[in-house]
């Protein structure tokens, strides 16, 4: 592991050098990494490992942002031994083709900062309700 942080305007310029983004999961079934929206923001072609029952597997399947190796925690391992290469393959092959224009961006609606103030304040509402 490498605890330190890339800054965020260098993080900027290695998404706009770069051709895709990886995204890597979790054993862990309720993880899902904080960043894969803003992969999908960056405009490049996204491949993602990500356990099976992480929000972002639908998310990024859904949404045409690119391919998804889901997986089944630690079980599910020795699966992505066996699916990496093929599932790689497949991503270069579509990377010339990848059009960020085809993201379907309502996919990630119910993450956006407007959605989850609205339920929020639906909820504070509910609570504060007599």
């Amino acid at each position: 592991e490498y605890p330190k942080r890339i800054p965020y305007l260098d993080v900027l310029v290695h998404l706009e050098a770069a051709d895709g983004v990886f995204i890597l999961g979790s054993t862990e079934p309720h993880y899902t990494p904080s960043k894969s929206y803003q992969a999908v923001l960056s405009g490049k072609s996204v491949l993602a490992v990500l356990h099976q029952q992480s929000t972002a597997v639908k998310i990024l399947q859904s949404s045409n942002a690119g391919a998804v190796l889901p997986f089944d925690g630690e079980d599910g391992l020795s699966g992505i031994t066996v699916q990496f290469a093929d599932t790689f393959r497949k991503w270069i092959l579509g990377l010339n083709s990848f059009n960020p224009q085809q993201v379907d961006q309502l996919a990630f609606e119910q993450y956006s900062a407007q959605s989850i103030t609205r339920q929020l304040a639906e909820l504070l509402n509910l609570a504060t309700a007599s």
